[in-house]
């Protein structure tokens, strides 16, 4: 068995589109124009030549609140979430960019303007 290399980092993209993941139930799968990574300290560098790309990346229904609204759906609304930006921390899986489920208060965001994105 292969083991997986730690490699958290920070991203921030404008959503594209999204969908129903097609195997983890309670998650979807955004098209991201990926624009910055930014590796976290002790993690290596595996991120080379994703920005600047549209990229598929899975994250938790629960994660996908659109900006303004009261609780999540059981699925994202998905026209209220294109064109929002998303900061989270999110790893290289064998699958494909994954968004941590439970991130840490302050690391990640979803904001209703493509232009505005609070700091970390």
């Amino acid at each position: 068995m292969v083991q997986a290399i730690e490699n958290l980092a920070n991203i921030t993209g404008t959503v594209l589109a999204i969908e129903e993941h097609p195997r983890l139930n309670g998650w979807s799968v955004l098209t991201l124009q990926l624009e910055s990574v930014q590796p976290l300290k002790g993690s290596p560098e595996l991120w080379n030549g994703r920005t600047g790309q549209a990229q598929q990346v899975a994250i938790r229904n629960g994660l996908l609140e659109a900006p303004g609204t009261q609780s999540a759906a059981s699925k994202p609304d998905v026209a209220a979430l294109v064109n929002t930006r998303l900061r989270c921390p999110a790893q290289l899986t064998v699958d494909g960019i994954m968004c941590k489920p439970y991130p840490e208060p302050g690391t990640f965001a979803l904001s209703p303007e493509a232009g505005s994105m609070p700091e970390l």
